[in-house]
């Protein structure tokens, strides 16, 4: 609701920093999502899927507007946050208060930037060529998030949330 126009590509972009800024912090990513190296950035397939058609699953929470040059995600009720601890509303804040402004293609500069993770998976997996030449535009090549960590006590709390999703996932199953 703290962001006006907001459309797919800057949801998707914003969903990334969010997890890349909570990994960066705290060693665990906010979301938790999996972010793959497509032509246009790191992308949660899910997410992309999720936002491409008529939203079911966010569907009580908001609305996609499709009346304008792009679709707009618009909230269907105010934002509750009866969810997240007192750091989790901080670290929204912050991405929010950095990039919240941003228009989707200035942030797509952010995620492409030379260092980035998503340089370094798409160089690392000799993608560029593919996607400069728009031989492919999507791939299932994972970004890592641990490579953002250069401290040990994070990479541990980054190995030990990977173990406890791990756990959870089998837990489900």
């Amino acid at each position: 609701e703290r962001i006006s126009d907001l459309s797919k590509t800057k949801l998707l972009k914003l969903v990334y920093l969010l997890d890349v800024y909570t990994t960066k912090q705290t060693g665990i990513p906010f979301l938790g999502l999996r972010y793959e190296v497509w032509r246009m950035g790191p992308v949660n397939q899910d997410l992309y899927a999720e936002f491409s058609s008529s939203s079911k699953i966010f569907d009580n929470y908001v609305d996609i507007d499709n009346t304008g040059a792009f679709p707009v995600i618009r909230p269907k009720k105010p934002f509750e946050d009866d969810e997240f601890s007192d750091q989790d509303i901080d670290m929204l804040d912050a991405v929010i208060e950095k990039y919240g402004a941003y228009q989707a293609n200035e942030l797509s500069l952010i995620t492409h930037k030379r260092g980035g993770l998503w340089d370094t998976a798409a160089e690392k997996n000799g993608l560029k060529d593919f996607f400069n030449n728009s031989q492919t535009h999507t791939t299932n090549c994972l970004i890592n998030l641990k490579d953002l960590l250069d401290d040990d006590v994070k990479k541990q709390k980054y190995e030990g949330y990977l173990e406890d999703e791990r756990i959870q996932q089998t837990l489900n199953a």
